[in-house]
């Protein structure tokens, strides 16, 4: 193994990520986003989580050390502590008086007329279910939104994870993405928001036994909704951009999910108690 070729090949194939206007968490490094976050565990029977640590005071070396804790014990990190009713208010005004109109995100005219008015009503309740929990829509997002700019601010920088696998005669490269949070359901009028979020892409490619040269065979990206060949196009795909070398990602406005082609991608979730009724009518249709 020979760890300058590895990163070679790594650079030479990297990826071009386009963006939506309005999006404002982007790839972020490891070590940066876990030195602001803290460890909580969440014990089995246990009514409520439990902090481990304060002020940030992880690094990737504590995260990593092995802890022992009875059978059942959820780890997570936590990034952003939610905005209150009245820091949001806030957050929303000083946002709007210094927004670039260029740089911000409208919904289509037809968009809820494509969702449905069954998705409007869920996404309403979902709103209120919030204000009944204490909660304000948009509150963790603006919380998360604040502590990656200050991070940003101290030092701009965008980073991605590479690997090299070399397996079955493949030669894979893999670029993984890590965004502090997701703001698809308060930013973009998605599904959800939720703090942490890895993205990846793959390309394949082979190798001649008689000079060692490369070439690129095919490219998988992780998206939503897709599955099976939809996540993968040859290198020679007309629908796969690429400048020079570099392929092109169209990530998910606020969602940061991989396309090969800019568009709007409606995602299909069912709601679980609602399951029994379109078993129901499934059957009358039938």
């Amino acid at each position: 193994m020979n760890p300058q070729a590895d990163l070679d090949l790594l650079q030479r194939f990297e990826p071009v990520i386009h963006y939506n206007r309005g999006e404002e968490f982007f790839p972020i490094d490891i070590a940066r986003y876990v030195e602001v976050c803290n460890l909580w565990v969440k014990r089995s029977n246990a009514a409520e989580a439990e902090c481990l640590t304060t002020n940030q005071q992880l690094t990737l070396g504590t995260l990593a050390q092995p802890r022992t804790d009875r059978f059942g014990s959820i780890y997570f990190l936590k990034f952003a502590d939610p905005l209150t009713a009245a820091e949001l208010a806030s957050y929303k005004f000083h946002e709007m008086a210094h927004a670039d109109p260029a740089q911000t995100f409208y919904a289509g005219r037809g968009r809820l007329a494509r969702v449905g008015y069954v998705s409007r009503l869920a996404h309403a309740v979902f709103q209120l279910s919030l204000l009944t929990r204490g909660r304000v829509p948009g509150d963790a997002a603006a919380a998360a939104s604040i502590v990656f700019k200050s991070i940003q601010a101290r030092q701009e920088e965008y980073r991605y994870c590479g690997r090299v696998v070399r397996e079955n005669g493949w030669i894979i490269l893999q670029y993984w993405f890590l965004y502090a949070f997701n703001n698809w359901r308060s930013g973009f009028y998605g599904m959800n928001d939720h703090e942490a979020d890895w993205e990846m892409i793959c390309i394949y490619l082979s190798d001649s036994p008689d000079d060692g040269a490369v070439t690129p065979e095919w490219i998988a990206y992780a998206s939503h909704d897709l599955s099976g060949d939809d996540l993968r196009r040859h290198w020679t795909d007309p629908e796969l951009e690429k400048i020079g070398e570099h392929p092109v990602i169209y990530a998910g406005a606020g969602s940061h999910a991989s396309y090969f082609s800019a568009g709007e991608y409606l995602v299909e979730v069912e709601i679980p108690s609602l399951t029994p009724l379109r078993r129901v009518y499934d059957r009358m249709q039938k």
